[in-house]
């Protein structure tokens, strides 16, 4: 990401063991884009979904993520 301008990685004058990453202009433009293709893959996926089952399924990924942490 940092070839194609996206993400700037800066050592921290304060702890040099530490780099801290930003994104650039370039790559905040993008954030409006990826969550709109984001949204649509998710009403795709969740289309034949109940919404009772869409909740529990979105529920159930939540629970995976956090364990995974």
């Amino acid at each position: 990401m940092q070839k194609k301008e996206l993400i700037d990685r800066v050592i921290n004058t304060e702890n040099r063991r530490e780099i801290l990453v930003t994104t650039t202009r370039r790559g905040a433009a993008l954030e409006e884009p990826v969550l709109q293709t984001i949204e649509e893959v998710n009403q795709a996926v969740l289309a034949d979904f109940s919404e009772d089952e869409a909740e529990f399924f979105k529920a159930c990924l939540r629970h995976i993520a956090e364990k995974a942490l």
